[in-house]
């Protein structure tokens, strides 16, 4: 196939040759430090370090050719590398830089199989990254299946973004079986998965996911025929690229929805266009056989040709995959269009066979892998509402819990405030209580005052009214004469008994209100005397000194010493008289 395709040699600088031949003779000295024959190589363990240093140094150099990188990785993996998960997945990533999909496949396999103990994040990355390769080696069932087998993972909210790309993966490989009318709804799916989780994506991110979803859009309208929609679906996709590659292969879309609905001016403009850039293999490939076919369809087949050489050194063919297949058959094509029917009869014969083997291999068109593809899909959707149901009733049940937190806080701040304010109420009606029965006591204690010296105004007023009736009747007397009379009122005046008539007053009264007092005082103490009985009536009433000096018309320091004498007489020492007879009052 070589030897048909490439017309002239891949470019090699004076450079690169004078490094392959220090890597060669640095190839040798280890070898010979390998096998002993290097007299002073030294130790094992110096042997095992220069051969880790010479191949990262050999995997670090991003100048050499892939291959030789790759064997670089290879030789450190076989000797127990520590980071071999790192260089499996960096070899992987080589194997795809020059379209070598199916070898990139298998390397990620072999790393998915060991990633077990790796942090869910870089799990999915390995596996999104490893249904690309399969998708781009043309092993689509495997793909779409990888695609359901992601998309089962139980992920965070944080992380289910990446389902987007997952799905739009699924998208296309339904397309590329035929399954066009099953692709739409995984990509709506892709579209709400991205809506409802994108807030999660950084706005770089948030960009690449929209226009890969735009591009798989675009696919799909350009399949059903829809090249309206297509195009304007691309013109927003141009309005969110941030770099020239994104440009250039929204630039591809557009050349190939153009030359789908057969506006051929268009979409050579645009192919001439991605041609003119330095561009990567893959696309670069995909879109020179996109512009022969169109070449060819306008029978211009030398130019067809033309194209092919100029961007031969640019377009790995080494590598059996699909795009190189139509490339072949391509040129095929446009030789037997001159009439170079013998290279053509080879090339058709070579792209036939590596197309069969493709076909063969992946099972693209086999009717059995669609059906299994249809069946794990079912599952998928199964296990997927399952997911989001038990997500659902999670969130019910965690929003039922925050009401019931929500409820019984709020119950316990309302019990705590009517606590409070109980309490608070409570001690308000206790202080309320303790003023009102002061208010009361002080009322109570001004009218016993105001009773007692009612009374004595009372005994005072019987007692001036004794006085002046019998003043008058004496000045009425006319048996005597006026000095005589006036004498005699003089002698009433100073020597009238008062205490007797007011005293005959006073217990009237204060028998009715204390009717068993003097009763049970002469009781307990017989010995008392008339004077003594009336003094203790008058302290029993709380009447203060002065009140029982107005009464009895003796000085207050006489009072003050009958009170004490007959303090001593009942006998009583540290208890007051008023509270002894208050006692004698309540039997």
């Amino acid at each position: 196939m070589n030897s048909l395709l490439l017309t002239k040699p891949f470019p090699e600088t004076a450079h690169m040759i004078r490094k392959l031949a220090v890597l060669t003779l640095l190839s040798i000295f280890h070898m010979m430090i390998c096998h002993g024959t290097y007299a002073h190589a030294g130790s094992k363990g110096r042997a095992d370090y220069l051969r880790a240093k010479y191949w990262e140094d050999v995997v670090s150099d991003t100048s050499l050719p892939y291959l030789q990188r790759i064997s670089g990785i290879d030789s450190l993996i076989s000797h127990g590398n520590h980071d071999s998960p790192q260089l499996i997945r960096q070899k992987a990533r080589l194997l795809s830089d020059i379209l070598m999909y199916s070898k990139s496949a298998e390397s990620y396999e072999h790393l998915w199989n060991m990633s077990k103990n790796l942090p869910l994040d870089q799990r999915l990355d390995i596996l999104r990254e490893w249904i690309i390769v399969l998708y781009m080696s043309g092993n689509m069932s495997a793909a779409a299946k990888k695609s359901i087998e992601f998309l089962k993972i139980e992920k965070p909210d944080s992380l289910r973004i990446i389902d987007t790309d997952a799905y739009v993966l699924l998208a296309f490989s339904k397309m590329e079986l035929g399954m066009t009318d099953k692709a739409g709804r995984e990509l709506v799916s892709a579209r709400d998965t991205f809506e409802k989780y994108k807030k999660y994506a950084s706005p770089a991110n948030r960009r690449a996911m929209e226009i890969t979803l735009v591009r798989a859009e675009v696919t799909r309208l350009t399949t059903e025929g829809k090249h309206k929609e297509a195009v304007e679906s691309v013109k927003r996709a141009y309005e969110l690229a941030d770099n020239k590659l994104t440009s250039i292969n929204l630039d591809g879309y557009l050349a190939d929805i153009y030359l789908g609905a057969g506006d051929y001016e268009a979409a050579e403009r645009y192919y001439r266009k991605i041609l003119d850039t330095d561009f990567s293999y893959h696309n670069r490939a995909v879109s020179v056989s996109n512009y022969m076919d169109l070449l060819i369809s306008q029978k211009r087949y030398q130019e067809a040709l033309d194209v092919l050489s100029e961007n031969i050194t640019r377009i790995p063919f080494r590598v059996k995959d699909i795009t190189t297949s139509n490339l072949i058959g391509n040129k095929s094509e446009a030789l037997a269009g001159i009439g170079d029917y013998r290279q053509a009869y080879q090339l058709m014969r070579e792209a036939k066979i590596m197309r069969d083997s493709i076909n063969t291999s992946f099972l693209a068109v086999d009717h059995l892998a669609i059906y299994e593809l249809e069946q794990e899909a079912i599952q998928k959707d199964l296990v997927l509402k399952q997911s989001d149901r038990l997500r659902t009733w999670l969130w019910i049940a965690i929003a039922v819990l925050l009401l019931a937190c929500s409820c019984s806080t709020w119950m316990a701040v309302k019990w705590h405030k009517e606590k409070l304010i109980n309490r608070s109420t409570a001690s308000r009606l206790a202080t309320a209580d303790i003023d009102h029965k002061n208010q009361i006591n002080e009322k109570e204690e001004k009218i016993g005052i105001q009773n007692r010296e009612l009374t004595a105004h009372v005994l005072k007023l019987a007692q001036m009214n004794d006085l002046a009736n019998e003043i008058l009747s004496i000045s009425e007397e006319k048996s005597e004469s006026a000095s005589g009379r006036l004498k005699k009122i003089q002698d009433r005046i100073r020597q009238y008994g008062v205490q007797d008539n007011m005293w005959d007053v006073f217990k009237a009264y204060f028998e009715q209100t204390h009717p068993d007092f003097f009763k049970t005082l002469y009781m307990l103490h017989p010995d008392l005397s008339p004077n003594e009985v009336r003094m203790c009536a008058y302290i029993m009433l709380n009447l203060t000194t002065k009140e029982i000096a107005g009464l009895t018309n003796r000085s207050p320091r006489t009072v003050e010493t009958v009170k004490y004498r007959l303090h001593k007489k009942l006998g009583l020492d540290d208890e007051s008289t008023v509270a002894y007879l208050n006692r004698i009052k309540a039997h």
